[in-house]
Protein backbone atom coordinates (compact mmCIF):
# COMPACT_ATOMS: atom_id res chain seq x y z
CA UNK A 1 0.00 0.00 0.00
CA UNK A 2 1.18 4.04 -0.62
CA UNK A 3 1.44 6.18 2.60
CA UNK A 4 2.13 9.77 2.45
CA UNK A 5 3.91 9.33 5.43
CA UNK A 6 5.35 6.59 7.55
CA UNK A 7 7.33 6.88 10.84
CA UNK A 8 10.73 5.13 11.45
CA UNK A 9 10.46 4.64 14.53
CA UNK A 10 7.02 2.87 14.34
CA UNK A 11 7.99 0.52 10.79
CA UNK A 12 11.32 -0.37 12.14
CA UNK A 13 10.12 -1.23 15.66
CA UNK A 14 8.93 -4.61 13.47
CA UNK A 15 11.77 -4.76 10.94
CA UNK A 16 13.91 -7.71 10.60
CA UNK A 17 16.87 -5.32 8.32
CA UNK A 18 16.43 -1.55 7.85
CA UNK A 19 17.76 -0.31 4.40
CA UNK A 20 19.00 3.13 4.31
CA UNK A 21 20.88 6.16 2.65
CA UNK A 22 22.60 6.34 5.85
CA UNK A 23 22.19 9.61 6.99
CA UNK A 24 22.45 10.63 10.48
CA UNK A 25 18.71 10.35 11.32
CA UNK A 26 18.11 7.08 9.70
CA UNK A 27 21.02 5.66 11.77
CA UNK A 28 20.53 6.73 14.80
CA UNK A 29 16.21 4.93 14.39
CA UNK A 30 17.72 1.67 13.07
CA UNK A 31 20.03 1.84 15.96
CA UNK A 32 17.76 2.77 18.51
CA UNK A 33 14.98 -0.20 17.10
CA UNK A 34 17.93 -2.78 17.60
CA UNK A 35 17.94 -3.04 13.54
CA UNK A 36 20.87 -4.50 11.63
CA UNK A 37 21.32 -2.23 8.48
CA UNK A 38 22.14 -2.38 4.59
CA UNK A 39 23.70 1.07 4.10
CA UNK A 40 23.29 3.08 0.38
CA UNK A 41 25.41 6.10 1.07
CA UNK A 42 24.68 9.01 -1.16
CA UNK A 43 26.11 11.76 0.20
CA UNK A 44 29.58 13.05 1.80
CA UNK A 45 28.65 12.51 5.38
CA UNK A 46 26.99 8.93 4.91
CA UNK A 47 30.08 6.95 3.57
CA UNK A 48 31.87 7.35 6.78
CA UNK A 49 28.95 6.98 8.75
CA UNK A 50 27.98 3.69 7.17
CA UNK A 51 31.68 2.78 7.93
CA UNK A 52 31.44 2.54 11.03
CA UNK A 53 28.87 0.54 11.24
CA UNK A 54 30.53 -2.07 9.36
CA UNK A 55 33.04 -1.65 12.09
CA UNK A 56 30.60 -1.61 14.82
CA UNK A 57 29.32 -5.00 13.37
CA UNK A 58 25.59 -3.86 12.39
CA UNK A 59 25.49 -2.78 8.91
CA UNK A 60 26.91 -3.68 5.54
CA UNK A 61 27.03 -1.12 2.73
CA UNK A 62 26.08 -2.01 -0.86
CA UNK A 63 26.04 -0.96 -4.10
CA UNK A 64 23.03 0.87 -5.68
CA UNK A 65 21.76 -2.74 -7.18
CA UNK A 66 18.71 -4.56 -6.70
CA UNK A 67 20.72 -7.63 -6.58
CA UNK A 68 23.46 -6.59 -4.35
CA UNK A 69 20.75 -5.00 -1.61
CA UNK A 70 18.98 -8.64 -1.69
CA UNK A 71 22.13 -10.23 -0.88
CA UNK A 72 23.02 -7.60 1.73
CA UNK A 73 19.92 -8.46 3.15
CA UNK A 74 20.07 -11.96 3.23
CA UNK A 75 23.10 -11.96 4.80
CA UNK A 76 22.56 -9.43 7.66
CA UNK A 77 19.51 -12.03 8.29
CA UNK A 78 21.74 -14.80 8.36
CA UNK A 79 24.34 -13.11 10.33
CA UNK A 80 23.54 -14.04 13.95
CA UNK A 81 26.16 -11.99 15.64
CA UNK A 82 25.22 -8.73 13.67
CA UNK A 83 21.55 -9.31 15.04
CA UNK A 84 22.86 -9.90 18.62
CA UNK A 85 25.51 -6.63 18.35
CA UNK A 86 22.64 -4.27 17.14
CA UNK A 87 19.91 -3.99 20.62
CA UNK A 88 23.40 -4.04 22.82
CA UNK A 89 24.43 -1.06 20.96
CA UNK A 90 20.67 0.35 20.89
CA UNK A 91 21.07 -0.11 24.73
CA UNK A 92 24.04 1.73 24.38
CA UNK A 93 22.60 4.66 22.73
CA UNK A 94 19.50 5.03 25.01
CA UNK A 95 22.16 5.12 28.10
CA UNK A 96 24.04 8.03 26.27
CA UNK A 97 23.52 11.13 28.03
CA UNK A 98 24.38 13.56 25.54
CA UNK A 99 22.94 16.76 27.30
CA UNK A 100 25.06 16.03 30.10
CA UNK A 101 28.17 15.16 28.10
CA UNK A 102 28.07 18.70 26.78
CA UNK A 103 27.37 20.80 30.15
CA UNK A 104 30.22 19.09 31.65
CA UNK A 105 32.55 19.55 28.50
CA UNK A 106 31.17 23.68 28.25
CA UNK A 107 31.91 23.95 32.27
CA UNK A 108 35.56 22.27 31.77
CA UNK A 109 36.05 25.10 29.16
CA UNK A 110 34.28 27.95 31.07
Amino acid sequence: SVHDYLSSPEVLATASVHITHAGEERLVHGVAAGVPMVCLPQDFDQLPLARRLTELGVGVIAEEDPAAVARAVLDLLADEDARARTPALSERLRRFDGEARLAAAVADVA
